[in-house]
């Protein structure tokens, strides 16, 4: 029974750390908040996470690593992407149940060399899916369901921003999501709010795009990005607008070239950033030696 309850607990841990967050309890709420959107989803996103946290053990990485949910959330991501992205035929659970392996094995070798991958193996995993789906059974691919904006959208747009994030466009979802990031760490939740509000902001000051606006699309990697520069002194605030703008730049031009986004937005931007904080201090003191 302890083995089952420790599984169960880094399982949901998992699901958590789709949003940074190391708490069981955000875990459930984000599966409800999938839940309301797509039980298929959800089911997608549990299993996906169960196995991806159950491959881990078998392969006998670090049980610390595991307990943190680290092995849990890009299978996740990947269970959630696959019935998004592909009907729900046989084939979609045999990708499902690979591309969960495939994003644990990514995951282990980004962990190992202490690179900060965040959620990079999944978005590999999932364009390495949809190219092979492609050129090999296009006709499991979804047909793409056209997003609809109500006039609550115009209120709640950052809510939709967190419900993005694990394709969720209902507002409701949003409201959950941010809910299971406050219960853990208040202060991320108003970090990811306020980065969803200032990338919103920039991209309707810069193209007026009002649905991908209302609908979140243009706020979800920057609500990740604010979680990663979270602090309660608010002395990261330069560093999570820093990133927020290359996540939205970086994502303008991937919808310019109709790529699939997913979070390599926030990848991309999250690294450039933490980089850019590292070296910071270095290039003050040459400065100021040069001066």
């Amino acid at each position: 029974m302890n083995a089952t309850n420790t599984l169960v607990r880094a399982t949901f841990r998992g699901v958590g750390q789709i949003m940074l967050q190391e708490n069981a309890f955000s875990g459930v709420l984000f599966l409800i908040g999938i839940s309301y959107g797509s039980i298929l989803m959800a089911i997608g996103t549990i299993l996906a996470a169960i196995i991806g946290t159950t491959t881990a053990y078998l392969l006998k990485y670090s049980t610390e690593e595991i307990q943190k949910g680290l092995y849990g959330f890009s299978p996740a991501l990947v269970g959630a992407a696959v019935f998004l992205f592909l009907k729900p035929d046989f084939i979609s659970w045999i990708v499902l149940i690979l591309g969960s392996i495939g994003a644990v094995l990514l995951q282990h070798s980004f962990i190992t060399k202490k690179i900060a991958a965040f959620t990079f193996p999944f978005v590999w995993i999932t364009w390495v899916i949809l190219f092979g789906i492609n050129v090999y059974v296009p006709q499991l691919l979804n047909t793409p369901t056209p997003l609809v904006v109500t006039p609550a959208d115009a209120c709640f747009f950052p809510f939709k921003a967190f419900g993005q994030i694990i394709f969720q466009s209902s507002y409701f979802s949003g409201v959950v999501f941010f809910t299971g990031i406050a219960i853990n760490k208040p202060i991320a939740a108003v970090y990811g709010f306020l980065g969803a509000l200032f990338s919103s902001c920039i991209a309707y000051y810069l193209l007026g795009d009002i649905e991908n606006i209302e609908n979140g699309l243009l706020g979800y990697n920057a609500v990740l990005c604010a979680i990663v520069f979270t602090d309660t002194s608010f002395k990261n605030l330069k560093w999570m607008m820093i990133s927020v703008l290359i996540a939205l730049a970086v994502q303008l031009v991937m919808m310019k070239f109709n790529l699939i986004v997913l979070t390599f937005p926030f990848v991309l931007a999250a690294a450039a950033t933490l980089f850019l904080k590292k070296r910071y201090p270095v290039w003050l003191k040459q400065q100021e030696k040069q001066g």
